[in-house]
């Protein structure tokens, strides 16, 4: 593991990658294909993976990302790196697949529409391995937002690091198999984020119990992921005067308050936006 890196869990990202993804060859049929379609790209329309790269050699967004509404604003609040995106809808109409899921790696900014956004890394059939972005017109469609329990921010901090480093890297869904190396050239979604979170030294596994493929229902579905969004349930809080707890569709999530520390005569948390007067 790669050790005294730049910090690259940021709330605003620069980003300089090279675009170099291969087409895969036609090969004939052997033992180490896909034998089911077991993880997809869900509906999303192509547009969520093609971020522009800018003149200045950072990426940045195709079109206006909207973030309009409630859920959007929500997003942009609760949403963190590391966090995963899990669409429950599978290759094609009838939702028969798996699912899709991608990791959180940041909150940009775009200097062409002047506005923040959300940035994945996810695994892709059409593209490979690519940046993509969230905003609330694609979560209103069949996605949840899982946080990882018990993530440390070292565990974090890894997991979007190993999924930077395979940006560019070829898709490939074979249910036979569970890359957890980071020098490994083809991924399909669930298995780079499960990857991703094993990563560290003191890696979370989020498929406990997954016999071949990891798929995005058992990410999903571990006890070591909660929901703290989903597109069709509201996020409320519990709140004391040092935590607050999100709730979302039956699961819990805990944490400290994130003080914005811009008032003069009080303060308030970022996200729950309890207000906090002095003495109190």
């Amino acid at each position: 593991m790669q050790k005294n890196r730049k910090a690259f869990v940021l709330n605003r990202l620069n980003h300089k990658i090279k675009n170099n993804l291969n087409e895969k060859e036609e090969e004939p049929i052997n033992p180490d294909e896909p034998i089911v379609s077991y993880s997809g790209s869900g509906l999303d329309n192509d547009k969520y993976l093609e971020l522009e790269l800018q003149s200045d050699g950072c990426y940045d967004l195709p079109e206006d990302a909207d973030y309009s509404g409630e859920k959007g604003e929500q997003l942009l609040r609760y949403v963190r790196p590391g966090d995963i995106m899990y669409d429950s809808v599978g290759l094609g109409s009838s939702g028969s697949g798996s699912g899709h899921v991608a990791i959180i790696e940041g909150i940009a900014h775009s200097s062409k529409y002047n506005k923040d956004y959300i940035v994945t890394i996810e695994a892709n059939p059409d593209h490979g391995v690519k940046r993509g972005y969230l905003d609330e017109e694609r979560f209103m469609d069949s996605k949840s937002i899982l946080r990882v329990k018990n993530a440390t921010q070292a565990i974090i901090n890894d997991a979007i690091y190993f999924c930077q480093q395979q940006l560019d890297k070829k898709y490939d869904l074979n249910i036979l198999r569970k890359h957890t190396s980071i020098d490994s050239k083809e991924w399909y979604c669930s298995e780079l984020v499960w990857a991703a979170y094993k990563y560290n030294e003191n890696g979370i596994d989020l498929a406990n119990g997954a016999w071949l493929a990891v798929t995005p229902q058992d990410i999903n579905a571990d006890s070591d992921t909660c929901k703290i969004m989903k597109h069709n349930k509201d996020t409320t809080f519990t709140c004391n005067s040092n935590t607050h707890t999100y709730h979302c569709d039956g699961d819990t999530f805990t944490e400290s308050h994130n003080h914005d520390g811009i008032h003069q005569s009080y303060d308030k948390c970022t996200i729950c936006e309890h207000i906090f007067w002095p003495g109190c």
